[in-house]
C-alpha cells in the first residue's frame, strides 16, 4: 500500500480530489503515451505496462485510468481537471489532460516567433494551465543577448521565462528547480526547437533521440512523433509532444481576458462601443500606443488575436457564419459586376 500511496502522490493523483478506497479490486493508472490500438501506463514510479485496445481515441496522455489490478484490464477513464484543446478544422483536438504546466519552447535563432508564443499562452490561459517560456539555444543567438533578454522578459512581463542552451548546465538546474513534486508539465512548441533536446538535458540521459539544425532552414528537424510523458529524477512529470506547425485558437475569451487585461481595461474608455482600435477617433488603446504605454507588438498581436477569436464565435453559430457567407458572397458578386461595367464603358 505505501507503495501505491508513493506512486499516486509522485504522479499528482491526489490533485483530482477523489475518494480512494486501497482495498478496491482496481487501481488508478496514469497514462504515458497513446498509440494507435494500445496504451502505455504508469501502475507505479517504477513500472510501465502496455494495455492493447480496440480505438485509443478518447484517450490522452496525462489521463487517469482505472484498471484491474491482477491483469491491468482497463475500466474506466477518470474525469480530468483539465486539458489542452487545440482547434483544428471545426472541430478540437485533445493534446494532454491533467496538466500543471505548460512549457511554451522557442529557439533563439530566426526561427523564432512572436506571435506564435502568444498563441500558445493564450491556449494556455484558456485551459486554466500555468505558462512558461523557454528560450533555446542562446547560444546561436546572432546580436546582442542582453538586449534581447530585455525586450522578451518586458514582452512576457507576467510569465516566468528562461532562457537555455545546451551548453549551459546552470540553466538547465533554473528549470528543474522550478518545478515541485508532483507537478506535470508538457513542453509545446514548432518542430526543431529543442523540446526533445531540453529533455534529455533535464533527465541527464539521451532517451529521446535528436537530429542536428539544418543549416539551410536554420533550425531543428521533426523528432517527436507522439506525446510522451517521463519522470524526472526530482519528481516531477514532463511530457514530450511533437511540433505543431500551425496554431488555430478557436475560442480563447478567458484566456484572451486575462492575458489582454490592460487593453481590455482601455477598451472601456474608448468612445465608440464598436471601435476596432485602427482609425477611429479617441480611442483609448491607439492614444496608449501613441505615449508608449504598450508595446506595438503587443498591439498588433491583440488586433490579429482578436479578430481570430471573433471569427471562431462566429463559426461556432452556424446560422450566423453562414448568413455572414451569404453576405460576402453577394458582395463579390457585385464587384464583379461593377468591374466588367466599368471596362466596358471605359470608366
Amino acid at each position: 500500500m505505501n507503495q501505491l500511496i508513493d506512486f499516486y502522490t509522485i504522479f499528482g493523483l491526489f490533485k483530482l480530489n477523489i475518494e480512494i478506497d486501497f482495498n478496491d479490486s482496481f487501481q488508478y493508472a496514469r497514462v504515458a503515451r497513446v498509440d494507435r490500438n494500445s496504451l502505455k501506463i504508469y501502475i507505479s514510479k517504477e513500472k510501465i505496462e502496455t494495455i492493447y485496445m480496440n480505438h485509443t481515441y478518447e484517450f490522452c496522455t496525462g489521463d487517469w485510468i482505472k484498471v484491474t489490478k491482477d491483469e491491468n484490464r482497463f475500466i474506466e477513464l477518470v474525469k480530468p481537471i483539465n486539458e489542452i484543446k487545440r482547434y483544428s478544422g471545426d472541430q478540437y483536438q485533445n493534446i494532454a489532460r491533467n496538466i500543471d504546466y505548460g512549457i511554451v519552447v522557442s529557439s533563439l535563432n530566426s526561427e523564432m516567433k512572436e506571435n506564435k508564443i502568444q498563441r500558445f499562452i493564450l491556449l494556455l490561459k484558456e485551459c486554466r494551465i500555468n505558462p512558461i517560456i523557454i528560450f533555446t539555444k542562446k547560444d546561436l543567438f546572432k546580436g546582442d543577448l542582453d538586449k534581447c533578454f530585455s525586450n522578451l522578459q518586458k514582452t512576457y512581463k507576467n510569465i516566468p521565462c528562461f532562457f537555455v542552451s545546451k551548453n549551459d548546465e546552470s540553466s538547465i538546474g533554473e528549470i528543474k528547480s522550478y518545478f515541485s513534486k508532483a507537478d506535470t508539465a508538457i513542453m509545446l512548441g514548432s518542430s526543431g526547437v529543442g523540446k526533445s533536446t531540453l529533455i534529455n538535458l533535464i533527465m541527464k540521459n539521451e532517451i529521446i533521440r535528436t537530429q542536428e539544425i539544418s543549416e539551410i532552414k536554420d533550425r531543428g528537424k521533426h523528432t517527436t512523433t507522439a506525446r510522451e510523458m517521463y519522470l524526472i529524477e526530482n519528481d516531477f512529470l514532463l511530457i514530450d509532444s511533437p511540433g505543431i506547425r500551425s496554431l488555430s485558437l478557436g475560442e480563447v475569451n478567458e484566456g484572451f481576458k486575462d492575458e489582454y487585461a490592460d487593453i481590455m481595461f482601455l477598451m472601456s474608455k474608448c468612445q465608440f462601443y464598436n471601435c476596432r482600435h485602427e482609425t477611429e477617433r479617441n480611442c483609448a488603446v491607439k492614444a496608449a500606443l501613441e505615449n508608449e504605454e504598450i508595446e506595438y507588438s503587443r498591439y498588433k498581436s491583440f488586433l490579429k488575436l482578436s479578430r481570430e477569436s471573433e471569427m471562431a464565435n462566429i463559426r461556432k453559430n452556424k446560422e450566423l457564419f453562414s448568413e455572414i457567407q451569404k453576405t460576402w458572397k453577394k458582395r463579390s458578386i457585385n464587384a464583379r459586376k461593377a468591374q466588367k461595367t466599368r471596362e466596358k464603358f471605359g470608366f
